[in-house]
């Protein structure tokens, strides 16, 4: 089961692409994306920046042209492959995750590495998520680090560099604080995370994730700064 076409997320349009292993099947994606968004990519090529995170860039005769370049985000799962583009003018930048159940439960089956996993993801300053049974908290769990991957991708940095696994361009987890509800979650940012947004010149995150099949899927994006305050201090409660 793919992608939806679209999704909607701090009242901006994200449209996601599913697409296969082909090595030229990521571009098209992308570029199909944002196409659906009505943006045409024609004269742009894909490239990566010294940390990994994916850009279109201009062709050198398309410099004089106001209109900025789509943002896109990418997120493998095993065989599952998902493209997403937003084109608003609000948007300074967005991040997609896709996170397979089935692995992230092997992962935690033994007690001590699920402790270990809680304790990486879940910060000191978030509450745990209060619900009954070890199999919705284990999803909700997923969603956290699905949701946090995303959160960093949108920041332009991405999971290996941006959850403070080995490079001066991350932010350390402990840096995305959230409050999950059902569909969509409560995202505060401090630190080197805040720093970052505001470099970008982003106001506040929005982000939403949901489950289908046994994938979480989970999206953010970076919203231009306005009138919101990019680090709120919401009453993080258990969900």
């Amino acid at each position: 089961m793919g992608a939806p076409d679209c999704t909607e997320v701090g009242g901006l349009d994200v449209a996601l692409e599913s697409y296969g292993s082909d090595p030229a099947a990521k571009a098209l994606a992308a570029r199909a994306a944002a196409s659906r968004l009505g943006h045409s990519t024609v004269g742009y090529s894909l490239y990566h920046t010294p940390w990994g995170q994916p850009r279109f860039r201009r062709a050198p005769s398309m410099h004089s042209i106001s209109v900025g370049a789509p943002h896109i985000s990418f997120s493998d799962a095993g065989e599952l492959h998902v493209a997403a583009a937003c084109a608003s003018e609000r948007c300074r930048g967005v991040g997609v995750d896709v996170l397979s159940l089935a692995r992230f439960r092997a992962a935690c089956v033994h007690g001590r590495a699920r402790q270990r996993m809680m304790a990486r993801i879940i910060g000191p300053a978030e509450g745990a998520d209060a619900v009954s049974s070890w199999d919705q908290r284990i999803v909700r769990l997923g969603a956290r680090f699905s949701l946090k991957e995303a959160v960093s991708k949108a920041l332009g940095t991405g999971l290996n560099l941006g959850l403070g696994l080995g490079a001066r361009h991350g932010v350390p987890m402990p840096d995305v604080r959230l409050s999950l509800d059902e569909g969509c979650a409560v995202v505060a940012l401090t630190g080197r995370a805040a720093s970052r947004a505001r470099s970008l010149g982003g106001g506040s995150i929005s982000a939403v994730w949901w489950i289908e099949g046994d994938h979480v899927y989970a999206v953010a994006v970076l919203l231009a700064s306005g009138r919101r305050n990019l680090l709120p201090a919401p009453t993080v409660v258990g969900v």
